[in-house]
């Protein structure tokens, strides 16, 4: 890995709920490796689970996918963290729905040439900034 990524909390920081995750992780920027990007998002899980160790809700949509995940194979990629449900696939555009367990997180992934868009429709991201 050849690029640095300095992470920005201050969105998370602002919500007292969140403040004090937000301040521990901001401890663990810059990611400069995978190590570093697995260290960052385990930590991460931890200080999640321990802070909201019941959860902090769920939608029904999030439910439905999961289940959809789980037991069927129509438009779905199965993955160690969960899942991918795919809901439109016309070259090259694809939508789809990423499906992240309890605990589970996305790998570090970069692209030369891509144009990704993401919307968080339930439970929480890091947003990385390039340095």
């Amino acid at each position: 890995m050849n690029s640095s990524f300095d992470l920005d909390h201050a969105k998370l920081a602002v919500d007292p709920r969140f403040a004090g995750i937000a301040h521990e992780l901001s401890a663990l920027s810059p990611i400069n490796s995978r190590e570093s990007f697995n260290r960052y998002c385990r930590e991460a899980c931890r200080l999640w689970k321990e802070a909201f160790p019941s959860g902090i809700g769920e939608t029904e949509q999030f439910a439905q996918l999961l289940n959809r995940v789980e037991h069927t194979s129509d438009n779905v990629i199965r993955t160690g963290w969960g899942g991918v449900v795919i809901t439109l696939h016309e070259h090259p555009r694809v939508e789809k729905y990423l499906v992240v367990r309890k605990g589970g997180y996305l790998a570090l992934e970069m692209h030369e040439q891509k144009d990704e868009r993401l919307e968080i429709r339930e439970g929480r991201s890091s947003r990385v900034a390039s340095a």
